[in-house]
């Protein structure tokens, strides 16, 4: 557990999708046609018979696909071709913003332009419901626009066979599968290909110097949110494909898991389902949010901003859902309420927003109700300042701590999972382990120093020696 190797490939995986994400939605460009063509593009015909055959179902009709010069794609996100929201929109996105201080996240953000900043920066392309279109970030035939284009045509067979509605209440779920299908096609096409167009795809694919440049305005929070998908999905996606293959894929697609087992995949199969809970908005609020299901992922990556990894995670252990709804006070504050529920006594939970609350400088004042935690955050003061720049990011660590338990024999005690998850967890918040867990190459005094930590690491998580 835990070698070098493991974390390269973990690395590598996550790296890349900061330039491969793609936008799998619903939207509004203005310009586009008709897509429903007579016959495939001769160009995409062959990625989808391929994606046919891999994926096990057939197109219904040829899809349409768009290629485009690295300037008209950006277009679609700041130029002329963009989306032109109206005055509503413009609104619900400043009060969604206004949410983001709320949370501790973001101070000052607009977060419609920084959703643009993300898509024009990070996307390779992607595929629109509205318009039945695939979009590319390239007018080449070039191996790694092949292989995003194998990507998207998933997502175009998907939408032919599956009633796939995003937008709702188990969105990040239903995305999660989705990309992860898509990734999985996408990765085994570009096993077809030589060794020398593996490497420019890899290449292609993976964020550079100049991607988080023009990324480092943007909130954590923001990006991290985009990539969960891409890095939550796969993780659930490899072991039932494993299993079940594409007819499990199918399942998944049709009913999405929780986001309790996309953090945690070994508890696939459980019969793990969210408790519900509705949060009433206060007497003469107006509503941003309706009260819907709370969302994990967001509770992880509000605390996450500003706790430990061990203190934000572990909070989350005994995680039962709850509810969640978010309002503008009668005073012109935007606000949220958070009623979230858990397994046993939510201790940790409470101990973690009242510390969360301290380092943000939010006002929130957490209250136990049982087995459950009930808060209200609004927007912050003008002296509350952003988070701080993190070593390792939200989904990394996801990543890091399901490497550490994922290959355990099948019957480990539940014990022995506990503590690899505590050594996980502890390596992820050690000042000098973290800074080598983001290196992508490591020297030989990397090996040793990394393999002295986690040694020293072991005792304090009731690991009793070092693994063999």
């Amino acid at each position: 557990l835990f070698s070098r190797a493991t974390l390269v490939l973990a690395l590598l995986a996550i790296g890349g999708v900061g330039s491969a994400l793609e936008y799998f939605g619903v939207t509004s460009f203005s310009e586009e046609r008709d897509p429903r063509v007579q016959q495939w593009d001769p160009r995409v015909e062959p990625i989808a018979a391929f994606v046919e055959n891999e994926r096990g179902l057939t197109f219904d009709y040829p899809v349409y696909v768009n290629f485009l010069t690295e300037q008209e794609y950006v277009d679609l996100f700041t130029g002329d071709a963009a989306w032109e929201p109206d005055q509503a929109t413009i609104d619900y996105y400043a009060d969604l913003s206004a949410l983001y201080d709320a949370a501790g996240l973001a101070t000052d953000l607009d977060l419609l332009a920084s959703e643009n900043t993300v898509f024009s920066v990070s996307t390779l392309g992607f595929y629109s419901f509205d318009t039945d279109t695939i979009f590319i970030r390239g007018n080449e035939l070039t191996p790694d626009v092949k292989a995003v284009l194998a990507h998207e045509l998933v997502h175009a067979l998907q939408a032919q066979h599956f009633d796939i509605a995003l937008g709702g209440q188990n969105d990040l779920a239903l995305r999660s599968i989705v990309e992860a299908d898509a990734l999985r096609v996408e990765d085994v096409y570009i096993s077809t290909l030589s060794e020398a167009d593996q490497e420019t795809v890899r290449v292609a694919l993976t964020a550079d110097a100049s991607d988080d440049a023009a990324l480092s305005d943007v909130p954590v929070a923001l990006v991290e949110q985009n990539i969960a998908p891409y890095v939550l999905g796969p993780q659930l996606l490899e072991s039932v494909f494993a299993d079940r293959g594409n007819a499990g894929v199918d399942a998944l697609i049709e009913t999405p898991p929780t986001e309790e087992i996309l953090v945690d995949p070994t508890l696939f199969g459980t019969g793990q389902r969210d408790a519900v809970i509705t949060v009433d908005v206060p007497e003469g609020a107006t509503v941003i949010e309706e009260s819907q299901p709370l969302s994990m992922i967001d509770m992880l990556a509000m605390l996450d901003a500003w706790l430990p990894w061990r203190d934000a995670r572990g909070a989350l252990d005994d995680w039962n859902g709850g509810g969640y709804a978010s309002y503008v006070t009668s005073e012109g504050v935007a606000c949220f309420s958070v009623d979230a529920s858990f397994d046993t006594t939510p201790d940790r939970f409470f101990d973690a927003v009242v510390a969360w609350a301290a380092a943000s400088q939010s006002s929130a004042t957490p209250q136990i109700d049982g087995q459950r935690v009930l808060f209200e955050a609004c927007e912050r003061t003008e002296s509350a300042t952003t988070p701080p720049t993190p070593v390792i990011t939200m989904t990394t660590a996801i990543f890091y701590e399901h490497s550490a338990v994922s290959e355990l024999p099948a019957g480990t005690p539940d014990e022995e999972v506990d503590a690899w998850r505590c050594v996980a967890r502890t390596m992820v918040d050690h000042p000098e382990a973290a800074p080598l867990l983001m290196q992508p190459e490591w020297s030989a005094d990397d090996e040793a120093a990394y393999d002295s930590i986690l040694t020293s690491v072991y005792p304090s998580c009731g690991v009793p020696a070092v693994p063999d």
